[in-house]
């Protein structure tokens, strides 16, 4: 049970005496159960189902058309290490009755924080994760720890309606795919890790994402770049209790379309250094 109450006291009263004071007041009951369920299979290995309900408030500045989001999630996978082999795998499905989109700044809108209804929205995808040591047996100085993981995901509408919502207008469709939302990611790594210090190269590829809701081929202008981005993290003692950590992000300084919002196409970020201290105590 939620109540929500906002108090905007305007842009010309800033002492805030309450001369121009607009209150907006709501409220939401919601019943959000979930059911999860582990099995062990030999000693190594579990299978587990998961099924739950989403649940988000549409908030104080929300108006009387705005429902909650809802949503029924399932989830089905299978986890455990084989040897030096660590796997999972999981399938998902989510089912919502309503989807909300939010504009905000950090999204690239207006951030006005107003909600908009999406109506029904299915997602579903699978998520597969591997690991690995290289020096698992050969060495008890170093380990070479490797890593994968891969995500595909489709998500659609499904209820055609009209909204001013700039990642969906003017108008959604049956069947319009979400926006900002690759199908495929890929993340790859390896590790060089030492009783003193640790190095890691990894690098994440995402596909192309189209910027407004649609079917079909993305349309040129109306999508992003797929791209794979090298990072190099290292980390290495200095004092018994500090150490240093420089990180390299987008190692090639490789250059894509990352959005298209606010006001036109915005890069991915460039080669970036950063420098930190870690302190134990």
């Amino acid at each position: 049970t939620i109540d929500f109450r906002r108090e905007n006291f305007g842009r010309s009263d800033p002492d805030r005496s309450g001369a121009d004071l607009a209150v907006a007041e709501n409220g939401v009951d919601a019943w959000v159960p979930g059911l999860g369920v582990d099995y062990l299979v030999g000693d190594r290995t579990s299978v587990f189902l998961g099924v739950h309900r989403g649940f988000a408030p549409p908030g104080p500045g929300a108006n009387e058309s705005t429902d909650p989001e809802k949503s029924l999630n399932y989830e089905l996978g299978v986890r455990g290490v084989g040897g030096p082999v660590q796997y999972d795998a999981v399938a998902f499905y989510n089912d919502y009755d309503n989807l909300l989109g939010r504009d905000t700044l950090s999204s690239g809108g207006g951030g006005t924080g107003d909600l908009f209804n999406g109506g029904e929205v299915v997602a579903r995808g699978i998520e597969l994760g591997l690991g690995y040591d290289l020096a698992r047996g050969r060495s008890t100085r170093w380990s070479l720890p490797i890593r994968g993981a891969y995500t595909w995901t489709q998500a659609e509408f499904r209820t055609s309606f009209a909204t001013s919502f700039e990642d969906w207008a003017p108008q959604v469709e049956v069947g319009d795919e979400l926006p900002y939302l690759p199908e495929h990611q890929l993340f790859l790594s390896l590790g060089v890790v030492a009783d003193r210090w640790e190095a890691h190269l990894s690098g994440s590829y995402v596909d192309e994402m189209r910027t407004t809701a649609g079917q079909g081929a993305i349309p040129a202008g109306e999508g992003t770049d797929q791209h794979f981005v090298l990072d190099l993290t290292t980390r290495f003692p200095i004092l018994d209790l500090l150490s240093l950590k420089v990180q390299i992000r987008n190692l090639t300084d490789e250059v894509y379309a990352a959005a298209r919002r606010p006001a036109g196409v915005r890069p991915g970020l460039p080669r970036t250094a950063l420098v930190g201290f870690d302190w134990t105590f």
